[in-house]
This record gives structure tokens, sequence and C-alpha cells, in this order.
């Protein structure tokens, strides 16, 4: 819309840009919905590594999960217990000793697999080697730019200014990183993957994993899960097993500008969008100046094509901090929730859960896409609902009805994860019914059904149907559910 009425757009979304300080405690991220870097106050993450409790910096992908090698003590199929039910023995995924006490075979399918962070990137003194600590970075300041989804992290340190820009690319697993710090370089670092409900980094144990660090390609193994990072404008050197020091390409460069890509070798499939595989990259030409041209190019279609919420002439006090939300939320949700597979219950960068889905969470981080007009981002997801419908198919099957019965919790290897309450919960059942029919209104052509959809709709409603009883004179829900 143009005009006298149009909403300048640029202008709303900007007011609210993120602006921190040292004093701030918030973590700020940049992403494209299936792949997320969060940094502290430098626009790196010095201060969250080894020996460090911070949880929400990290780089994670919705491809980066590993499995502990070690075999699961028993079969997933043993935990299995009978209930009766309207239908007579049902077989229900059961944690009879609850979650303070799981025993060792259900601990591990409540653990594996469990989402990583793929490499840490880091500030070093360019003499000493070793990284800053927070009280050697002065007058930090931080600006997310929202309409190109770009850091500019502004600090001083032993009296000279710095400045670090950070952007993610917005369709492919990259970090462009510009830094220019006199006095300062940037540092690699790789961690092992940790079974704790949060973290996704273990550094504790160098020698299970491997980094093979080459001039301009660092190929990285932990167990089931391989990946390389390729460097674009700067070149690896190793200084520690699991570290490497980046040096620009030009000899005489003071100005850092690197493209970190992350491109998968061996993930879980259901991870990767449809018909896409593990393989080298294609050449992309990837540099620091094409990538945040890129993400500008990319947020600004964002927020010029969907919808967004102008109370700019609202008298009600409370309504600029309305509008704030709504942003901001739409932001980190275009971030953290857009990719294939379901995110964890807080997003893809904060690891609850070890980073595994709860599919009652899906319809609050899905639903709203289509509400703004980025259903893109709502079809995206509903994938994973065809991909998971021969499981489902046998879960309801195992419990005495028709249809596909949707798991609570549950990783890409689409195990539901044991539990003495998700396995008996229902309220997830109904939500792809209505997230299809979100993204069916959403189409340019409302009447034409997806058969995809169709098949998702229909077997989630069938075990609806099937789950009721008569109470009464009324349908109920018998037990154990």
């Amino acid at each position: 819309m143009t005009g006298p009425g149009a909403i300048d757009r640029r202008a709303l979304i900007s007011r609210h840009d993120p602006r921190l300080t040292a004093a701030d405690d918030a973590v700020l991220s940049v992403g494209n919905g299936s792949f997320a870097v969060g940094v502290d106050r430098t626009g790196t993450q010095t201060f969250a590594g080894p020996g460090d409790d911070e949880t929400r910096i990290g780089v994670l992908a919705e491809w980066g999960w590993h499995t502990m090698p070690t075999a699961p003590p028993q079969p997933w199929e043993s935990m299995l217990r009978p209930y009766d039910s309207p239908h007579g023995q049902a077989l229900y995924m059961d944690l009879p000793g609850g979650t303070e006490a799981p025993g060792p075979g259900p601990a591990w399918f409540r653990e594996n697999p469990h989402k990583v962070s793929l490499l840490r990137f880091a500030l070093v003194d360019a003499s000493t080697g070793r990284s800053p600590a927070p009280e050697e970075i002065d007058r930090a300041e931080q600006h997310l730019e929202l309409f190109s989804g770009t850091i500019r992290s502004r600090f001083r340190y032993r009296g000279r200014d710095c400045e670090v820009v950070t952007v993610a690319d917005p369709e492919h697993a990259a970090i462009a990183v510009r830094l220019e710090a006199p006095g300062l370089e940037l540092e690699l670092d790789f961690p092992y993957g940790s079974t704790d409900w949060d973290r996704a980094a273990c550094w504790e144990r160098p020698e299970a994993h491997t980094t093979h660090i080459e001039r301009t390609r660092i190929r990285r193994r932990m167990d089931d899960l391989a990946y390389d990072v390729h460097l674009h404008g700067a070149a690896a050197e190793p200084v520690g097993a699991h570290r490497a020091r980046m040096h620009p390409n030009g000899a005489l460069d003071v100005v850092l500008d690197v493209v970190l890509e992350l491109v998968p070798r061996q993930v879980p499939a259901l991870s990767l969008p449809s018909g896409a595989s593990c393989a080298e990259p294609v050449e992309r030409g990837l540099s620091g100046p094409s990538v945040r041209e890129r993400s500008a190019a990319f947020w600004t279609e964002h927020w010029q094509s969907t919808g967004v919420l102008d109370l700019s002439r609202a008298e009600d006090p409370r309504a600029h901090e309305l509008e704030r939300r709504a942003v901001l939320s739409r932001y980190l949700q275009r971030v953290h929730a857009a990719g294939v597979l379901p995110p964890a219950e807080t997003g893809l960068l904060a690891n609850s859960w070890r980073g595994r889905f709860h599919l009652e969470m899906h319809l609050w981080h899905a639903a709203h896409f289509a509400l703004w007009g980025d259903a893109a981002s709502l079809r995206r997801g509903l994938a994973f609902y065809t991909a998971a419908l021969p499981v489902a198919r046998e879960t309801a099957r195992r419990q005495g009805c028709r249809g596909a019965r949707w798991p609570k919790q549950l990783g890409p290897d689409l195990r539901e994860a044991p539990s003495d309450i998700g396995p008996f919960l229902l309220w997830q059942q109904p939500h792809p019914i209505h997230l299809a029919e979100l993204a069916r209104r959403a189409q340019a052509d409302p009447q034409h059904i997806d058969p995809a959809s169709a098949e998702i709709v229909e077997q989630s409603a069938l075990f609806l149907v099937d789950s009721l009883r008569r109470d009464g004179d009324r349908l109920g829900i018998g037990p154990p559910v």
C-alpha cells in the first residue's frame, strides 16, 4: 500500500531495534529459522565457552543432532507398558520411575539424540592468545537492526575502539563476522555434545571427537554427526586440538571479514529440506559483503510483505509496548521457529529438553505465521507430519485406534520419549488439523486441497474419533489418557 495512509514500515520496525549495553542481560541472535546464532555483547561468543554456564549463546542448526556412541541399555520397545483402555489393553511408552529416577534405559532414550552447538567463535588477544575478560571490554554498545538482520557491536579494548558486525545468511547455515578490532583476533573452538537438559555443548571431553583443520575447511566428526566448516575470506591456523585462529586472506588486511559456512556430511535425513541431501556445497561465492546484502534484502522483503501492527496513533499508554512485543516476537519466531522441524519448546537456540520437539507447542510456534501473511514459514514445518505419519499410525494401532496418534516429545529419530506424563497427553492431537486449515486459507486458491495436508487432517481426526467413549449422554476420553 502506498499513499498518505500507508504505514512507514521501516520506521515502525526500526523504532523497536534492540539496543543494549554491558548492563543488560539479554542475548541477541540472528538466523533464518533453520540456523541460529546467539552472541554476547562483543558480537561474538567470547564470554560463553569452557567453564561458563551460559546456555543462550551458541551456533545451532536443525540438522545438528548427536547420539552418544554407547548402545541403549535396553530396547525402546521394552519400555512399552499395557494399560486398560476403552479399546482393551493398549501399549503406551511409560516411565514408571518418573523423571527423577528414570533408570538407565529410559534415560538413554530421553537424552538421545540431542541438539548440539556446532562451534564457538571468540575474540582472543593477538599477543597473549587468551580471551579478554568481561571487565576488559569497556563502553560496550550493541544494536540489532531488525530491518537488515544485522548486529553491530561497538566497544573499547585496551583503549582502542572496536567494532564487530554479525549477520546470518537468510538461506544457508552461514554466519558472516566482520571484525575491526586492533589487538584482537578471532578463534573457532569446537565442543562435544551434551546430554544435559539445556546445555548444547560439552567442553570436558576433547578426546571424544575430532577436528581436522585445513586452510579453508575444518572437518568435524562427533560419533554419528559429521559436518564441515568452510571458510570464506579467511584462512585457519591450528592452535589446539579443536581450536583454529582466523587470519585475513590479504597479508596487509587489518579487518577480518569472514564467512563461516556449515555444511552437513552425516545428519538425520528428516532434519533437511525435502529432497536435500548431505553433499559438498555448491560454489556460492559467499563473502561478508554478499551475506550482509542477502540478509538485508531478505529482512526488508519480510517486513515489507508480511503483516505489521502500527499503534503509533493510539492514545492508550500500553500501545507502544504492545507494538514492540509484536515486532520482536515476529523477529524471534522467524529466526528460531521457521524451519523444517518443529522447534524446541524455547526455540532453536535455547536448547530446552535437549532440543527435542514438544508437539503441543508447535501450534504456538507456527500458527501465527499464516495470520501475519507468512504462510510459507508455516507450510515448511507441516512437511514434518507427513514424514512422521507412518510412526504415528503405528502408535495409533498399538492403542487400538484408527488414524495417526501424534506424540508429545520426540526427536528426529521419531521415537517417543519415555515419560510418566507425555505419552498420556492428547492436547497436541488436533493441532495439525488447525495448522493445515490455516495453511489452506492462506493459499492463493483456498479451494485447492493439498493431498498431503488432507491426509494429515483425516488421520488426525480418525484417532480423535476413536479415542472417544460414551459417558452417559456425553462423549469423553477414557483412561489412561
